[in-house]
């Protein structure tokens, strides 16, 4: 009895699906992103460009004629390069991840409630210490660290104190013989 309910229930919750449903998930979120990342870095870089353009047009025939204007083409382009890779590029990563961190934050409630609170509550109290206790943790250190540091320089002198002890020795037994 108890076990066909248990191989009931397992075969109705059909994980199998689950994982493709995730996959296909995953796979159109990351085209869609591509696809809006494209979009938005094309808008995104032809404002821009009509901005300095605007800019460059408002500037005094005597301005304009003492700066090279390649050094306004190559300053343009750099900045631009800058701002798709490195912050447009970032920005919808973390776009994409979050979505993916919902999506499986929900899979997890939907097959394992207890566990996944347990976990995201973990997760948070390791997120929550260091910021509330900062201060304190850092006073902590320090005064660990001084103390470590006055513990070194007490075996340091010890230590120098035993070899110069040993020295004496030698010369004394030397001395007699």
């Amino acid at each position: 009895g108890r076990r066909c309910r248990i191989s009931t229930a397992v075969r109705h919750s059909s994980p199998g699906r689950l994982v493709i449903a995730f996959a296909l998930f995953s796979g159109l979120a990351y085209v869609i992103s591509s696809v809006f990342q494209d979009l938005f870095s094309a808008k995104l870089t032809d404002d821009m460009r009509r901005n300095v353009f605007a800019g460059v047009i408002r500037k005094s025939r005597k301005d304009f004629t003492s700066v090279n204007y390649s050094d306004y083409i190559s300053a343009l382009t750099n900045d631009l390069n800058t701002i798709q890779r490195q912050y447009l590029g970032m920005l919808f990563m973390v776009i994409l991840f979050t979505g993916g961190l919902v999506f499986s934050a929900a899979l997890m409630f939907f097959y394992q409630p207890f566990v996944t609170t347990v976990a995201l509550t973990c997760a948070a109290v390791m997120t929550v210490v260091p910021i509330v206790l900062g201060k304190r943790l850092e006073k902590w250190e320090k005064a660990f660290s001084m103390r470590a540091a006055a513990l070194t320089t007490c075996l340091t002198e010890l230590f120098s104190g035993c070899a110069l002890a040993g020295d004496n020795r030698q010369i004394t037994e030397a001395a007699f013989v």
